[in-house]
């Protein structure tokens, strides 16, 4: 998924983007994107623990939304 230092209506804030290593807050944008690995010249971060939920959320809600609902 995208991310972003941009405030996204249609996404969210990390919570702890300062702790994953990021340089900026950062956003989850809600889309799908690809990188050939051959681009890519450094690892920025690493999501916490406490991110990786709200992610895997959005990510299926991009994949498959009616099959999934919100958590409680």
């Amino acid at each position: 998924m995208a991310l972003t230092s941009q405030a996204q209506l249609d996404g969210f804030l990390l919570q702890k983007w300062h702790e994953a290593g990021l340089p900026k807050p950062t956003w989850v944008k809600p889309i799908i994107g690809t990188f050939a690995s051959s681009i890519i010249d450094k690892r920025l971060g690493c999501l916490s623990p406490g991110d990786w939920n709200p992610v895997r959320y959005a990510l299926a809600q991009v994949v498959a939304p009616p099959f999934f609902d919100k958590p409680s």
